[in-house]
């Protein structure tokens, strides 16, 4: 009978401290989802348990990926083909290199042609402003 009373104020007293844990959360902003979330992959009981399964969930996947990566270049050193791979990557980063670098020329030369034309105007502005044709100078003022 004490026994059993005794097992029974435990029980009583765990739920009461979790209940106060939960009070302590919800006083903290934490929507109730995410505590039935974290309890869900809580381990034992402590604040902050279920956000390090899921750190370790994640490290463990990296690792995984890691690991799989590491296995594909060893079979690809075993077949020789890792030192093409490298060779083709080389040659299709410069070739976009290289695109992009005539594209900015191209882009500076169309920019520089339109301030150029800008400043001089059509024909018959420059000729209105006094300025010489083909060598887009000021005519000299006839004294």
């Amino acid at each position: 009978m004490r026994e059993e009373w005794v097992r029974d104020s435990e029980r009583e007293k765990e739920r009461l401290r979790w209940w106060e844990w939960l009070g302590r959360e919800r006083e903290r902003g934490v929507k109730r989802r995410d505590i039935v979330r974290c309890n869900e992959q809580r381990v034992g009981c402590g604040n902050g348990k279920g956000e390090r399964d899921v750190r370790r969930r994640e490290r463990k996947r990296r690792v995984m990926k890691r690991e799989r990566c590491r296995e594909e270049r060893e079979t690809d050193r075993e077949r020789g083909e890792e030192e093409k791979i490298k060779k083709e990557r080389m040659k299709e980063r410069c070739a976009r290199e290289r695109e992009r670098e005539s594209e900015r020329e191209r882009e500076r030369e169309r920019r520089m042609r339109r301030v150029g034309r800008r400043q001089e105007g059509t024909p018959r502005e420059r000729e209105r402003r006094g300025m010489d044709r083909e060598r887009g100078e000021r005519k000299l003022e006839k004294e």
